[in-house]
């Protein structure tokens, strides 16, 4: 018996996202990436891509990019973008290169718009697999893609330090509010709140959106966060590479 599962069920199989070379497969194949995020400015012919088979079986990729949507499939998704080659075969050691193409569709011109590319890993049948059921898992990987104007104020990277962050009291838990006032996506991760040196507590992670604030909840009340002097915390540059900041935090009520 085979199972096949369509790109909506494949939502909650495997999204991932990981630092620089990026690996992704099934068992007996690895799918590696060139990069964990695309930067795309506004005006540019294309952006590419790169995967690697670093496995031991071919590997048939499908490629195409969502609007946010992780239900969305190759045919009905709304993003402006053309992906080529939609699919690829790709023998062990050889590589293929993605090129992703901006429609020109209305964008905004004064922040960031988020899309997202999914690479699906299509998992073939199984050898010398003659009156033996077995189930056929496809993966999928999802990488965040920025469609970024020119022309924005500041860059990224000094925007990743203007964040501004703020400890807000709810009874005897408490909340971290963290505000961008800039035009970029920052992707946030491994929040510490410090008391000097030492590590009260690590906070999850997130994005946050141009010109928005983001709430992430301190998961344990009984730290005493309220003698919290400063935050450390890692983002991501365009690179797919974690870099650091540090904020002198303002305890609020």
């Amino acid at each position: 018996m085979c199972v096949r599962t369509s790109a909506r069920q494949l939502a909650g199989m495997c999204l991932a996202t990981l630092a620089l070379w990026v690996c992704c497969g099934a068992a007996g194949a690895q799918l590696l990436l060139s990069n964990s995020r695309l930067v795309y400015p506004v005006g540019a012919r294309q952006v590419e891509l790169t995967m690697t088979n670093d496995g031991k079986r071919l590997i048939t990729a499908q490629a195409w990019v969502d609007a946010g949507d992780v239900d969305a499939r190759p045919e009905d998704t709304q993003a402006p973008f053309l992906v080529s080659p939609p699919v690829s075969k790709i023998i062990p050691g050889k590589s293929q290169t993605l090129r992703i193409s901006y429609t020109g569709a209305p964008a905004s011109g004064d922040r960031e718009t988020l899309y997202y590319l999914n690479i699906l890993d299509i998992a073939p049948p199984p050898e010398n697999n003659a009156g033996a059921n077995y189930i056929r898992m496809n993966v999928r990987s999802r990488f965040k893609v920025f469609l970024r104007p020119t022309g924005l104020a500041s860059d990224p990277l000094a925007a990743a330090k203007a964040l501004v962050w703020n400890v807000s009291a709810l009874d005897a838990a408490a909340q971290l509010v963290v505000h961008n006032p800039s035009p970029y996506f920052l992707s946030l991760a491994h929040i510490r709140l410090l008391r000097g040196t030492e590590v009260l507590q690590e906070i999850q992670s997130g994005l946050v959106q141009p010109f928005g604030s983001t709430t992430l909840a301190i998961t344990e009340p009984t730290t005493n966060w309220r003698d919290a002097s400063s935050l450390q915390y890692e983002y991501i540059d365009d690179h797919g590479l974690a870099r650091f900041g540090k904020y002198h935090l303002k305890i609020g009520g």
